[in-house]
């Protein structure tokens, strides 16, 4: 045990030197009497930070009992997949505990030992992840650089897919759906879709980026901890998928499945997400609110519809100390550190909410300029 504990400690010293160790944020206290500005959490729509309607959980037992293949598959995990694939548009869907998760099965499993799998340079790291697990060739591209994706899948074998993101997580920006789908059509390749930050949030319904541009994807993935304010994941994708994915796909077969009254408490966040964004004001506000930011700080306003506005700090140092600045400032904000980003891109993540405001937004661009 020496030699390990030694190895360890080693490690944690150069991640230290580097700058680059992490630590756990102080842990939150929703019953606490001061309150941070919320502009760094994932719950877009402010669902998460409601209670639950008590007669949702009536009836649900707290833990599933098992996998989906032995006891744990419940009425209400098919009766989900099925409400929640036919808004999406798809033939099925197939509920994972997490995002994450959903990613690994999805590319450990599909893809085989002759295809290729393309992917965007700053896709998330569990589709990296995924990668590492399974067999098939992988080509990088550059980030939303199409010629240059055009190019390796001239150079693909076997069958290709291309993976990306629907709004990247980091960098804020929205793929460009409709020329990335055309492009796969020419090149016969399988468009997966991770849809994490974009569920609830676009298309009808909040049914997904897909949808609202009404572009080809073969499956996606729609991930409920965002601004569904919940957790969970579910691929929807044609029958065939899912069928092959009982079949082989490990990280679903060997996994407890997800308890009844989590499945609930989803279903409960799809129908308060698809009601928040009937309303008119939400992507006009989303737009006010960045415009109010982006007035205090020169040039970092984007015309984009997305919620994700980065403010580049290069240095985890110096990144570190910007958001704590601010943090005593009153506002929730995290640095984002490499190597999480590449070094030289360390920045802060800012999110705009359903229940920030204008105020709250010019006051953070204000604090940002005099920093």
């Amino acid at each position: 045990m020496k030699d390990i504990v030694e190895k360890l400690s080693g490690e944690l010293h150069e991640l230290k030197s580097r700058n680059h160790f992490r630590r756990l944020p102080a842990a939150g206290d929703e019953n606490g009497a001061e309150k941070l500005i919320d502009v760094c959490s994932n719950d877009y729509l402010g669902i998460g930070i409601t209670l639950p309607a008590a007669d949702i959980l009536k009836g649900f037992a707290a833990g599933s009992g098992g996998s989906r293949l032995l006891t744990g598959n419940k009425t209400i995990h098919e009766e989900f997949e099925k409400e929640f694939s036919s808004m999406c548009g798809a033939e099925s869907g197939l509920l994972f505990p997490s995002g994450y998760q959903a990613n690994l099965a999805i590319l450990s499993t599909l893809p085989g030992r002759h295809d290729t799998v393309h992917y965007d340079e700053r896709v998330h790291a569990s589709i990296r992840d995924g990668l590492r697990l399974g067999f098939a060739r992988t080509m990088k591209y550059p980030h939303q650089d199409y010629s240059s994706l055009e190019k390796n899948l001239k150079k693909g074998k076997g069958i290709q897919f291309v993976v990306t993101e629907a709004l990247f997580s980091m960098e804020g920006d929205l793929c460009e759906l409709e020329k990335l789908s055309g492009i796969c059509r020419i090149y016969d390749a399988n468009l997966i879709l991770d849809e994490a930050h974009s569920t609830g949030l676009y298309g009808k319904d909040g049914s997904g980026w897909a949808d609202e541009c009404g572009a080809d994807v073969f499956i996606r993935v729609m991930t409920f901890g965002k601004a569904i304010g919940r957790m969970g994941a579910m691929l929807v994708s044609p029958d065939v998928v899912k069928e092959y994915m009982i079949n082989k796909a490990r990280p679903f077969i060997y996994s407890t499945a997800p308890s009844p009254v989590l499945v609930a408490l989803i279903r409960e966040g799809v129908t308060l997400a698809a009601g928040r964004y009937g309303m008119a004001e939400i992507r006009p506000l989303r737009k006010r609110l960045s415009e109010a930011l982006g007035s205090g700080i020169p040039g970092r306003f984007r015309d984009d519809d997305s919620p994700i506005v980065p403010i580049m700090i290069p240095g985890n140092v110096e990144v570190r100390k910007v958001a704590a600045d601010l943090i005593r400032q009153g506002f929730d904000v995290r640095a984002i550190l490499s190597p999480t980003v590449p070094a030289g891109s360390e920045r802060l993540r800012i999110a705009l909410h359903s229940y920030n405001t204008i105020d709250e937004m010019q006051s953070l661009g204000k604090n940002l300029r005099g920093l």
